[in-house]
């Protein structure tokens, strides 16, 4: 398989890649739009229904308040018309008395009727059967959207997945087949020439005792001088490229001799040229070296960051690594994007990529910490973490993370001198005195005065309420 064939199938992969992703994408867009529209279909309809019977209910007790009325009505006016008949009232009088009497009867029948027992009970019955049926099928529902919610779940993974498999292969690329077995052919042959090397060594050291011998012996030959020298004359000629790859010394031991132990050190001199390029340092490409594209890209996902639209700024810091892939500055945002778009996994190759780069970069490290918190990966987390706050001692946000680690490996103590820490270096940090609280709320035994205390620090800080935490702290 040549190397293009190589690149090949290595370009296909990635696009096989591609296209998990794209897929995974839109199984979350359209299983979580019909989750959504389910359940408010339903809590519309149960909605509606538990309206229309508490509107039947508002009606038969304003009937009931009718009926009361009419009754008394009634009443009133079978008395008028006893005492009428009684007292001699003129004919026109009765008969007018009669009449109202007569349809007062007749609205309180039909009052009665309408309010009849059996009717109501069967018309709220009913109502009250059909709004059962909407529960249940809402229940029913809800079952099913927390299985949706559970498949979501599982694709926003294998989306982070499938995130961090292409930014692996675009950012930390596996050599083909082809370029290993190159790697190999390297490795042998630089063996063989460290062989020769250390023979060239020995040589030389067997030709100085030589030399040494025969002064001692006060041998004087022209001849002897000719063939000693063409002994000493090196057996291996390197040209600058050779030489480059024998920058780094290799210890070589030429003496068995324990007791004496003398190391040669395998390294050519180098070109005049080369030696000025080694002098002068390689400095990690940071955000001064970005183009003006990319700094407005860049402006541009920060927007987007803040509107909490991450998928977009995601999108905007892709483009630049790009064109920036060793950019340690790019990466590193990427990475924090990607944390905060639900995709550790693919954060964690962005934000190992930058170390790489740049070690001593705090931000890259406390981000790749808590990328690793986000995975559960609290080992990792937690040695991540420590570094990034051992080059940046005032990192509140790594203490803070580094008391979530400890706390979930069961370290409490050590938890809360991280957490107090971060508050320490950041007293209006919302996020560290909501943790304090949650570790304060479930000690054994709980520390609830403190666990309210720092609580209500958090909510006033901008951390929203919590319901599960304000339950353990009544």
């Amino acid at each position: 398989q040549s190397l293009a064939e190589a690149n090949k199938s290595s370009s296909a992969e990635m696009a096989t890649i591609q296209s998990k992703l794209a897929q995974a994408e839109s199984q979350i867009a359209a299983a979580t739009k019909q989750a959504s529209e389910a359940e408010a279909k339903l809590a519309s309809k149960s909605e509606i229904e538990t309206q229309s019977l508490e509107d039947e209910k508002a009606r038969a007790k304003a009937a009931a308040a009718e009926l009361a009325a009419l009754k008394t009505e009634n009443s009133r006016l079978e008395k008028l018309l006893e005492s009428a008949k009684a007292g001699g009232a003129d004919k026109s009088e009765i008969e007018r008395l009669t009449k109202e009497n007569a349809a007062m009867t007749a609205k309180l029948t039909d009052a009665e009727k309408r309010l009849s027992t059996e009717g109501r009970e069967i018309a709220v019955t009913a109502l009250q059967s059909e709004l059962n049926s909407v529960n249940d099928k809402l229940l029913e529902t809800q079952g099913q959207i927390a299985i949706r919610e559970k498949r979501i779940e599982e694709l926003i993974a294998q989306l982070d997945q499938t995130s961090a498999d292409l930014a692996r292969l675009k950012l930390l690329p596996e050599p083909s087949a082809d370029e290993k077995k190159l790697l190999a052919e390297n490795d042998t042959l630089r063996a063989i020439i460290l062989r020769q090397i250390k023979m060239q060594n020995l040589r030389d050291e067997a030709l100085l005792n030589l030399e040494k011998e025969l002064a001692n012996l006060k041998v004087e030959s022209e001849t002897l001088n000719v063939q000693l020298a063409v002994l000493g004359s090196p057996v291996l000629e390197l040209n600058p490229e050779e030489r480059a790859l024998f920058k780094d010394p290799v210890a070589l031991l030429t003496d068995p001799d324990i007791n004496r132990m003398e190391v040669t050190m395998a390294i050519t001199k180098p070109t005049e040229g080369e030696a000025i390029q080694n002098i002068q340092p390689k400095v990690a490409q940071g955000a001064s070296d970005l183009s003006d594209v990319a700094r407005e890209n860049i402006r541009q996902a920060q927007q987007l960051f803040n509107q909490k639209n991450y998928a977009g700024a995601e999108k905007l810091y892709l483009e630049i690594v790009q064109n920036h892939p060793e950019n340690y500055f790019v990466l590193s945002n990427l990475g924090a994007v990607q944390i905060e778009a639900g995709k550790p996994a693919a954060a964690e190759v962005a934000l190992t990529k930058a170390i790489t780069i740049s070690p001593e970069d705090s931000f890259a490290q406390t981000h790749l910490g808590i990328a690793y918190s986000r995975q559960g990966q609290f080992d990792n987390a937690q040695e991540a973490l420590s570094k990034a706050i051992e080059l940046n001692p005032t990192d509140s946000v790594a203490y803070n993370y580094l008391g979530v680690c400890l706390a979930q490996k069961g370290d409490r103590n050590s938890s809360e001198v991280n957490l107090k820490k971060s508050i320490d270096l950041d007293p209006s940090y919302a996020n560290a005195h909501f943790n304090l609280a949650v570790l304060y709320a479930t000690g054994k035994p709980p520390s609830i005065e403190l666990a309210k205390q720092h609580y209500q620090l958090a909510t006033q800080l901008g951390a929203p309420p919590d319901a599960s935490l304000e339950q353990l702290i009544q």
